[in-house]
C-alpha cells in the first residue's frame, strides 16, 4: 500500500502539471501530456493498457498505475475494490476472537468453536451445534463441562428446574441470541420457568464459580395447600465467584402458616373421665393411708399427705409441692377431733397464677438446604395444684387417717403458630455472589398462623377416707388443689418478602454492598406477611376458682426489604 500511495502522489502531481482542464490539454498523444505519460515508469506498453481500461474510479486506476508491477500485482489491481478505501480495508486482517468475552461484547465468540448451543426448539440428543442444538440448559451445560466450552441459550421458555452443582463448576451460560441467526440482542428474552414449584436456579458447592448473563429465572407460586410453603427464584449455597449479569429473576406469592390450633395433647394425669388415680388412698386397719404421688405428663410432680397412724405412728403428712399459702395442704395432727381444734387436715392449694410467656422474635432459620419459616414459641404448662394433707388418727388416736389427694395437674400450653412463607428472589447462603445491572422481583409472604389455646387446668383428686368408726376413727385427707390453665401459644411469624435474603457475607450489587437495605434500583419488593393472632390461655379447671391461662404473645411481623440478613 505505500508504493500504491506514492504512486498516488506522483499521479496527482502529473495530473497538476496539465492545467486546470484535463479534458482538453490531456487528450490521448497530445504533446502536452507525453511528459506525464513518461512518468509513469519503465512499464510495458500492457502496463500502459491495463491501466487505461481498469477500474473505472480514479483510485483503481492508480491502483493499475504501480508500473513495473508484477502481472499478480497488476491482476489484483484490476480485480480490486473500486475505491481507495476498499482497497485499504481489505488488507488490514479483522482483529481476533476474544473467547474470554461475553456474546454482549464480542459478537464472533458465538461460535460452534466456542460454546454448546440450546434452543426450545432442539433434541437433547443433538450434537448441540448452531444448526443442531440441545433442548435443555442442564445437558447443555453437560455436554460444556466435558468438553471445555461454554453454553449459548437463545430466546424462548425452558421449563426445567436447572441444577449447578459440582459437576458443572465453572460452566458459564449466556443468554439473549436469536434462534435462526445466533445473534445477540437484548429483546431475545430467555426464561427459565419450571412447572413445579421450587427453585428455578440453584447454585451448590461451586469452588471455580458460574456466570449467568441475559437469563430470566422465574419461580411458580408456593404449592396450593402447603401451609407456609415459600418462593424462591435463585438459591445460591456454600459457592464461591457466582456472578449474575442482566439476569432477572422473579419470585411467586408465597403461603400462610398453619395455625396451631387447640392440638390433642394433654397434661392431665389420671384415666378419663373420673381421674380416679389423684384421689388419696384410704387409711387400712393397721395403720395410716400412704402417700399418693402423682406425676404429670410434663413431669411435674404432686402428691398427697400420708395420713397419721395408732398409737401416733407415724405423723400426718403435708402434701406437695409446697406453694406460698399459709397452711394449705398441710397435714393434720393425730389425737385431734377430726374438723375441729384448728388442726384439722388441710385442702391443697390451688397452682400460682401463670407468667405470660415471652415473645419469641426468631422469623425462621437457614442451613444449605435452604430455609425454614419459624414458628410461635409454645405457651408454658400450667403448674400443678397442691396435694392436699394427711389426716390425723382421731381424738383417741386408736383410728387410721386417710391421705390427701393429688393435686390437678396444669393444662398443656397452646402450641405457637407456624410461620408465614417467603417470598425471595435471591436467596444466598453462605457464598459469594455479585449482580451487575439485575432485576430482582419479590411478591407477597404469607403470615403466620395464629397460637394454639391452652389446656384447661384439672381439677384436683378427692380425699383418702379413714378407718374405724364413731369416736375411735381417724380423719380423712384433704383434698387437691387445681392446677392451672395452660398459656396459650404465640402466633406465628409472618414471611419475609426479600429481594435478596442472605446468612454470611450479603451479595454485590452494582458494585456495592449492602448489608440491610429498604431500597435499592433494580430490586422490588411485595407485602411482609403479618404475625399470628396470639393464643388463649387454658380455662381454670372445672368446678374451681383455679387459675387460667395467659394468653399467648402476638406474631411477629415479616420484613419486606430490598435486601436483609436472614437467621
Amino acid at each position: 500500500m505505500r508504493r500504491s500511495f506514492r504512486w498516488f502522489l506522483l499521479g496527482a502531481g502529473v495530473l497538476a502539471g496539465c492545467g486546470p482542464s484535463v479534458a482538453e490539454y490531456c487528450a490521448a498523444g497530445s504533446p502536452e501530456c507525453s511528459p506525464a505519460d513518461a512518468a509513469v515508469g519503465d512499464a510495458a506498453p500492457d502496463a500502459r493498457m491495463e491501466a487505461e481500461v481498469g477500474n473505472s474510479a480514479l483510485d483503481g486506476g492508480l491502483e493499475a498505475a504501480v508500473g513495473d508491477a508484477a502481472p499478480d500485482d497488476r491482476v489484483e489491481a484490476e480485480v480490486g475494490n473500486s475505491a481507495l478505501d476498499g482497497g485499504l480495508e481489505a488488507e488490514v486482517a479483522p482483529p481476533a476472537c476474544d473467547p474470554t468475552k461475553s456474546p454482549h461484547d464480542e459478537p464472533c465468540v458465538v461460535d460452534t468453536a466456542f460454546g454448546i448451543f440450546a434452543s426450545p426448539a432442539g433434541s437433547d440428543t443433538d450434537p448441540g451445534s448452531k444448526s443442531a442444538p440441545v433442548r435443555t440448559i442442564g445437558r447443555a451445560m453437560d455436554m460444556a463441562k466435558a468438553a471445555g466450552k461454554r453454553v449459548y441459550v437463545c430466546a424462548g421458555s425452558y421449563p426445567e428446574q436447572l441444577v449447578v452443582g459440582s459437576s458443572r463448576d465453572g460452566v458459564n451460560v449466556y443468554g439473549a441470541l436469536d434462534c435462526a441467526t445466533w445473534s445477540y440482542g437484548a429483546a431475545n428474552k430467555v426464561r427459565v420457568a419450571p412447572a413445579l414449584s421450587g427453585y428455578a436456579l440453584e447454585i451448590q458447592s461451586l469452588q471455580t464459580g458460574a456466570t449467568f448473563e441475559d437469563l430470566e429465572f422465574d419461580a411458580q407460586n408456593a404449592p396450593y395447600g402447603a401451609a407456609g410453603a415459600s418462593s424462591v427464584a435463585v438459591f445460591v449455597s456454600s459457592s464461591q465467584r457466582v456472578q449474575f449479569d442482566r439476569v432477572v429473576m422473579l419470585a411467586g406469592n408465597a403461603n400462610d402458616g398453619a395455625p396451631a390450633g387447640s392440638g390433642t395433647a394433654t397434661n392431665w394425669f389420671g384415666t378419663p373421665p373420673a381421674y380416679a388415680e389423684l384421689s388419696g388412698n384410704n387409711a387400712v386397719d393397721g395403720g395410716g393411708a400412704p402417700s399418693k404421688p402423682c406425676t404429670c405428663a410434663d413431669h411435674s410432680q404432686t402428691s398427697g399427705g400420708a395420713g397419721g397412724g395408732p398409737m401416733n405412728i407415724p405423723s400426718p403428712g403435708a402434701g406437695t409441692p409446697e406453694y406460698s399459702d399459709a397452711g394449705a395442704g398441710s397435714g393434720g395432727m393425730n389425737a385431734v377431733v377430726c374438723g375441729s381444734g384448728g388442726s384439722p387436715p388441710a385442702n391443697g392449694g390451688d397452682a400460682p397464677v401463670p407468667v405470660p410467656n415471652m415473645s419469641s422474635a426468631s422469623r425462621g432459620t437457614c442451613s444449605p438446604s435452604g430455609c425454614v419459616p419459624g414458628t410461635g414459641n409454645a405457651g408454658d404448662n400450667g403448674k400443678p395444684g397442691q396435694g392436699g394433707g394427711g389426716g390425723g388418727n382421731g381424738p383417741l388416736s386408736t383410728g387410721s387417717g386417710g391421705g390427701g389427694a393429688c393435686g390437678g395437674c396444669g393444662g398443656a400450653g397452646g402450641k405457637g403458630g407456624q410461620g408465614g412463607g417467603a417470598s425471595i428472589a435471591l436467596l444466598s447462603f453462605q457464598s459469594s455472589v455479585n449482580l451487575v445491572g439485575c432485576s430482582l422481583t419479590a411478591n407477597a409472604a404469607g403470615n403466620g398462623g395464629g397460637g394454639g389455646m391452652g389446656e384447661a387446668g384439672q381439677a384436683g383428686g378427692s380425699p383418702g377416707m379413714p378407718t374405724g368408726s364413731g369416736v375411735g376413727s381417724g380423719c380423712a385427707g384433704g383434698a387437691g388443689g387445681a392446677g392451672a390453665g395452660g398459656n396459650g401459644g404465640q402466633g406465628g411469624p409472618g414471611g419475609p418478602s426479600l429481594g435478596i435474603g442472605y446468612m454470611g457475607a450479603p451479595p454485590t450489587v452494582d458494585g456495592v454492598v449492602f448489608p440491610q437495605a429498604t431500597i435499592v434500583s433494580g430490586i422490588s419488593v411485595g407485602a411482609a406477611g403479618s404475625g399470628g393472632a396470639t393464643g388463649l390461655g387454658g380455662a381454670s379447671a372445672a368446678n374451681s376458682t383455679g387459675p387460667a391461662g395467659a394468653m399467648g404473645a402476638p406474631g411477629q411481623a415479616g420484613l419486606a426489604a430490598a435486601v436483609g440478613a436472614l437467621p
